[in-house]
């Protein structure tokens, strides 16, 4: 049964507003629903303004450094292929703002919105992270990695951390594939470029249950 879930949307560390998501497209992975703005929102509407009136490079890559990020209720954050959108019109500024994530992770919208009650659930000892970890993590794992890297060639998302290790499980996705894995990264946490590719040190699952077991 289809149940909404409650997001908070972030612009890097600000809350910028919160959603209620339904699943509107389940094969894509669709997420839709109203979006409630705070304060921290009108600072970057411009942003979204723009993008809507000119999908262009200049615009997209605008877009793109507002570093938008979504939490759920249960503390998981969302890592949608399609990326996120905030549908704002400067011309219509009477119309309801909505929200957007589209090609979420499947195992997502049938653990948290499919599933009653949700079932997803990480085991010890990995918690969810916070904003501000998240963020953190992403940055320091982006510094250490070298061109050479086998995790170079992916974008990812940081999921959750180890309470007792420097590991951190990512959501990983080579650009131009439709498949979602993931990595346990530990961290060396030197805070530049390490010179041997066996550092960071990860390893590769396929499927999240495999993480639970870990």
């Amino acid at each position: 049964m289809k149940q909404s879930r409650k997001v908070e949307v972030f612009s890097h560390n600000r809350l910028i507003g919160t959603s209620e998501l339904e699943v509107t497209e389940e094969s894509m992975g669709i997420l839709f629903g109203s979006f409630v703005p705070t304060a921290h929102y009108f600072d970057i509407r411009d942003t979204i303004w723009k993008f809507h009136h000119s999908e262009d490079e200049e615009n997209f890559l605008n877009l793109k450094n507002l570093r938008l990020n979504a939490q759920l209720d249960c503390g998981c954050f969302l890592y949608p292929l399609g990326g996120f959108l905030i549908f704002d019109m400067e011309d219509l500024p009477e119309k309801e703002i909505q929200f957007e994530a589209a090609g979420v992770f499947r195992h997502i919208v049938i653990d948290c919105f499919l599933n009653s009650p949700p079932t997803l659930k990480l085991s010890s000892p990995w918690e969810p992270v916070k904003i501000e970890q998240k963020i953190s993590f992403e940055d320091e794992l982006s510094r250490e990695l070298s061109p050479d890297h086998p995790l170079a060639e992916y974008e990812y998302s940081a999921v959750a951390s180890s309470t007792d290790s420097d590991d951190v499980l990512y959501a990983i996705h080579k650009p131009g594939d439709d498949v979602y894995d993931y990595a346990i990264v530990h961290l060396t946490w030197s805070s530049k470029q390490e010179s041997d590719t066996a550092y960071p040190r990860v390893k590769f699952y396929k499927e999240f249950e495999e993480i639970e077991v870990v």
